[in-house]
């Protein structure tokens, strides 16, 4: 945000320079000028938010632990303050300048084992999403957010299965798209790009909590060396 040390949505599209080139009744045309991605990583150990049984008894709990992921996106916990103005934003305040400076917010939950949330699967492959969560009374625009992502058809859903329609429709029978054999078609290209990123992110992840881990380790044994050394100079 402007003068305005808050980074709401990490990774950002312009969408006019996706539309520009395919401006048709065939390609997706939408009211919103960006959409963001922000990716939050669950712990499958963690129990879902949920407290009744009839919607545990219907959804997988992983289903329900993604959904919560997504939702912590929508609420989040810090707002910012105006660098020129030093008008301070409440978080939910933050969420509301997404919404009115004409942006569409997507979360991006994955879990332990690269499972993503129902949000970004509807945008990815139009498949249903889950309900919306509750929502506190406090945070109306953490909710208008996801009412935005979840339910609004003005924001993409289905972008792959799109783009294969579209790749059939003016490259015919084209054997490969990219170049490649291991790509065919521009689904099985972008499935395998979600993949990697996945992969990525998740042994990021790992990594740095060895490393931080390790670390601690290293300092506790360098201090309790020392205490061993000082009792025994005494």
């Amino acid at each position: 945000m402007e003068h305005c040390k808050v980074s709401p949505s990490p990774e950002t599209v312009r969408l006019i320079h996706l539309i520009r080139p395919l401006l048709s009744d065939k390609a997706w045309c939408t009211p919103f000028s960006r959409i963001g991605f922000d990716i939050h990583l669950i712990h499958s150990t963690r129990p879902s938010s949920s407290n009744q049984p009839d919607e545990s008894a219907q959804h997988h709990e992983l289903d329900l632990q993604l959904r919560d992921g997504e939702k912590m996106k929508f609420t989040r916990r810090t707002g910012g303050t105006n660098e020129i103005t030093k008008r301070t934003l409440s978080a939910d305040e933050v969420i509301g300048k997404i919404m009115d400076a004409n942006f569409s917010f997507i979360p991006i939950a994955v879990g332990a084992f690269g499972e993503i949330g129902s949000t970004f699967l509807r945008f990815w492959y139009g498949t249903d999403p889950m309900n919306l969560p509750n929502f506190p009374d406090d945070q109306p625009q953490a909710k208008r957010a996801a009412l935005r992502a979840i339910i609004s058809t003005n924001t993409p859903y289905d972008i792959i299965g799109r783009a294969d329609k579209l790749w059939r429709a003016e490259r015919g029978d084209t054997p490969f798209f990219n170049g490649s054999y291991l790509s065919p078609s521009p689904s099985i290209w972008a499935n395998q790009q979600l993949g990697l990123i996945c992969c990525t992110s998740l042994a990021l992840h790992s990594t740095t909590y060895v490393s931080k881990r390790t670390r601690r380790t290293t300092r506790g044994k360098e201090a309790l060396l020392m205490t061993v050394r000082m009792n025994l100079m005494r």
